[in-house]
C-alpha cells in the first residue's frame, strides 16, 4: 500500500508455494492459506494467492476510502481472472475471498465475480470445464450453500438476464410483425 502511496501503482512478489512467508496478510502463514486449496498444482496456488492479494489489497482500499487504490486493485484483479484457469480448485477459492473480504454494499469485485460466472456457468458446472458430468466441478453446490450471499446474487443476475432477454425476444418479434404489416399494405 505504502508503494501506490508514492506511485499510484503497487506490485506483487509472489513466492512458490514452498517457500514461507510470515507476514501474510492474514497474519498466517502462506502455506496454510494454500493448504486450503486442496489438490492443486503450483500454478493454479500461485494465481490464488495473487488473486488473493489483489482482493485483499481491495478490500483495504475500501476500507481507508482510497479510491484510486480501490480501481487498480479491481483492474488488477479483472486481469489475473482472465489468465486463471476456473476449476474446482480455483473457482472456490476466489468466489470466498471476494464474498469474505467485500462488503455487501461494495459491488465492484462482487458483481465481477457474478460476470465472471455468468458468463462461464455452462463450463464451470460440468467437470473440469470438459462438458463431461463426472468429475469436480469449478462451480459445485457446496459452494453455493456456503457462500449464501453469492447464491442470492447469482439468482437475481439469472432473473434479470432472463427478463432482458425475453423483452429483447418480445421486441424483436414485434419489429418483425410491424414489418410484415407495412409490405401487406
Amino acid at each position: 500500500m505504502i508503494e501506490y502511496l508514492y506511485t499510484l501503482d503497487y506490485h506483487l512478489k509472489v513466492h512458490p508455494p514452498e517457500t514461507e512467508l510470515s507476514g501474510h496478510p492474514d497474519g498466517e502463514n502462506a502455506e496454510d492459506s494454500l493448504e486450503e486449496l486442496g489438490d492443486t498444482d503450483e500454478e493454479a496456488a500461485t494465481a490464488c494467492n495473487t488473486l488473493s492479494l489483489h482482493i485483499l489489497m481491495y478490500s483495504f482500499a475500501d476500507r481507508l476510502l482510497i479510491h484510486g487504490l480501490k480501481a487498480l486493485s479491481k483492474d488488477k484483479v479483472e486481469k489475473e481472472l482472465a489468465l486463471v484457469r476456473l476449476d474446482s480448485s480455483t473457482f472456490p477459492h476466489i468466489i470466498s475471498g471476494i464474498y469474505s473480504s467485500t462488503p455487501e454494499s461494495g459491488r465492484g469485485l462482487r458483481d465481477l465475480a457474478l460476470q465472471m460466472t455468468m458468463d462461464n456457468l455452462v463450463a464451470m458446472r460440468t467437470a473440469a470445464g470438459t462438458g463431461e458430468e463426472s468429475g469436480p466441478m469449478a462451480f459445485p453446490d457446496s459452494l453455493a450453500k456456503s457462500t449464501p450471499q453469492f447464491s442470492s446474487d447469482l439468482v437475481v443476475e439469472m432473473m434479470n438476464r432472463t427478463v432482458a432477454d425475453v423483452l429483447t425476444l418480445k421486441a424483436e418479434i414485434l419489429k418483425r410483425d410491424l414489418y410484415k404489416r407495412r409490405e401487406l399494405v
